[in-house]
């Protein structure tokens, strides 16, 4: 059987939801969000007995010879997925007809990011890059360190609390914080506030978006965006003002993602990519009991892409 595609309003949404474990960054609602960035979302999949059996989402963003492919953007988890049944031989069969679709055209770079499973590609490159996961299901429960809840306890003395991003009137808010952040850096945000109106619509109806806010005197001063992946959670972006560290944000935030995957039996978290130099960042995770892992991306350039790419 022939490698299928088609884009999210044409994919047969409840066998795709089967297939991937209600994955939802491989959702046709969340590739969709894409399209604000000018992206085009693409599934691939295969068909057995007119059934769906493996399958796999991407974002195509440029055109012609600028044309690039994720699997999902900004490193966020990507890859093929396979019913139970299916024995390597056959998932080696969707990669051979992936590659193939691949070389038949021209993109300058593509990109697929944290697959759930291995991966058959000759000409990609594989780069490990350095995560801090947070399990929650070791027994006993690794205690984070007596300056965590030193934190906590501070932030909520001075009058901090946690609630959910639902209202478009605290989108302007919040942008304000993201542009904040991006200009202390000399860059524009990296995301228009479109983007994260449309996450947020989107989030009003899909409760694996997790976007808990901390506000003072009923203004919010820092959020972190979450995606929960089948059994993780996924620590994806953090904003804060500056003005209100003191609040301890990062600390009563993370606190309150902790307790609501305890309660709904949610086996780790991932904190996100770690940068190299970022010391403070390490200690921030290591504190709540968090150890280093090791996640795989695979990429490669076509021969425009090692031009422009070389650099970077």
């Amino acid at each position: 059987m022939p490698l299928l595609t088609c884009s999210a309003d044409d994919l047969p949404e409840n066998a795709w939801s089967e297939l991937t474990g209600r994955s939802l960054l491989s959702s046709p609602s969340f590739a969709r969000l894409w399209r604000l960035l000018g992206g085009r979302e693409i599934f691939h999949y295969r068909l057995e007995d007119n059934n769906l059996c493996s399958g796999m989402a991407g974002v195509i963003f440029g055109k012609s010879i600028w044309a690039r492919y994720q699997s999902m953007p900004d490193g966020l988890y990507g890859g093929p997925f396979h019913q139970h049944h299916m024995d390597s031989s056959r998932k080696t069969l969707f990669d051979r007809k992936f590659h193939s679709w691949i070389n038949s055209r021209q993109f300058l770079r593509i990109d697929i990011h944290n697959p759930p499973g291995p991966m058959n590609l000759p000409g990609f490159k594989a780069n490990e890059a350095e995560y801090h996961l947070l399990s929650l299901d070791r027994k006993p429960l690794q205690p984070p360190r007596k300056s965590v809840t030193k934190h906590i306890r501070t932030g909520e003395k001075r009058g901090g609390r946690v609630c959910l991003i639902e209202d478009r009137s605290q989108i302007d808010d919040l942008f304000a914080i993201i542009e904040k952040a991006a200009k202390k850096h000399g860059q524009k945000p990296r995301y228009p506030k479109e983007f994260f109106e449309a996450l947020l619509k989107l989030s009003l109806t899909d409760k694996r978006i997790m976007w808990p806010g901390m506000a003072v005197d009923d203004k919010i001063v820092a959020f972190r965006i979450c995606f929960i992946e089948r059994s993780r959670i996924l620590s994806w972006q953090y904003y804060a003002d500056p003005k209100y560290l003191q609040y301890k944000p990062s600390y009563m935030l993370l606190d309150h993602i902790i307790k609501y995957a305890r309660e709904n039996r949610i086996k780790a978290i991932n904190l996100g990519w770690t940068p190299p130099g970022t010391p403070s960042l390490v200690q921030f995770k290591e504190a709540w009991g968090a150890r280093p892992t090791r996640l795989v991306n695979f990429s490669r350039f076509g021969p425009l892409g090692k031009l422009v790419y070389r650099w970077r």
